[in-house]
């Protein structure tokens, strides 16, 4: 029986010594969320603004464009629960912090990433900021290994270039991605783009999101830091797609909110100094037209507030 154990445990020492060097190649890949991290906090004692939320202004808002030092910290379906949490993970170690700038898209109140098809990138929120996943179990596996988030498959790719395969090509050194792809823009386009996105409109959802919108307001009252709400241009094929029924109840608690914590709301979804050219999409903002949104929020939001 002694022998048997010798054997089996020189059997698998060479895997799991493999596995631990897989794991630890595969936490150095480029993504959007390392690289985000590793970015942010070369410039902590610098920046004076951060901007969170989804793809619209990740897309959106280049912190270059500013006259304040800010830094991009928004991601693909990022939701106010993770917004939240980011700040609070940051908080404290930014001396120079006055703004930070949260969109109000359609869906905010109404997407949990948990609980939506892109539930996948909850892990690397886990892996690289140690983020809690709401409802997740102690045995979810995904928890302690990227190998499984990636898959086999992927990891083989990763493998045969070497492992310097890069997730995040676009990213700037403020954490904002250059949309440098684009996709028709039309009213069928836009109609199924607004259809995708109401598919996870429940009111658990809004009450959960609403929640933790106010948990990342809370929190930003106390540390004395301004909140400004904002809304991203948006082309008239996705707006004019919009459920009005939504778009009221948006507004109603987008208000109170604003009257509740002092905050300002830039509402920009259908500002017309914005035309076809400047977008990637029916929805997001491409490279061109993000820069000249930010040099708007700069000159209407950022200078005026921060001077």
């Amino acid at each position: 029986m002694k022998k048997f154990f010798i054997l089996s445990f020189l059997f698998l020492l060479p895997l799991v010594l493999g596995f631990v060097l897989l794991e630890k190649r595969l936490a150095k890949i480029p993504n959007s969320y390392n690289q985000k991290k590793t970015r942010i906090e070369t410039k902590l004692k610098d920046i004076e603004f951060l901007v969170v939320g989804t793809s619209h202004t990740l897309y959106g808002v280049d912190p270059e464009q500013f006259s304040h030092k800010g830094f991009n910290l928004a991601n693909i379906s990022q939701t106010p629960y993770y917004d939240a949490r980011l700040v609070e993970a940051y908080i404290g170690k930014l001396p120079k912090l006055k703004m930070v700038i949260i969109p109000m898209s359609y869906f905010t109140f109404y997407k949990q990433l948990h609980k939506g098809v892109e539930d996948w990138r909850v892990y690397f929120y886990y892996h690289y900021w140690n983020i809690p996943i709401p409802e997740n179990s102690i045995f979810d596996f995904n928890k302690y290994s990227l190998f499984t988030i990636y898959s086999p498959y992927t990891v083989l790719g990763f493998a045969k270039q070497r492992f310097k395969n890069s997730g995040a090509p676009n990213y700037t050194e403020y954490g904002f991605e250059k949309k440098l792809t684009s996709t028709p823009i039309n009213d069928g386009t836009g109609k199924d783009r607004v259809e995708l996105l109401s598919k996870e409109y429940n009111d658990t959802n809004y009450n959960n999101g609403l929640a933790d919108v106010e948990y990342l307001l809370k929190l930003l009252k106390t540390k004395n830091i301004i909140p400004v709400f904002i809304t991203t241009p948006c082309y008239n094929t996705y707006y004019d797609n919009l459920n009005p029924t939504i778009l009221n109840r948006n507004k109603i608690v987008i208000d109170s909110l604003c009257r509740k914590y002092g905050i300002q709301y830039f509402d920009h979804l259908k500002d017309s100094r914005f035309t076809i050219e400047d977008f990637a999409d029916n929805d997001h903002l491409n490279f061109t037209g993000a820069q000249k949104f930010s040099k708007i929020l700069d000159s209407e939001v950022v200078r005026p507030i921060l001077k």
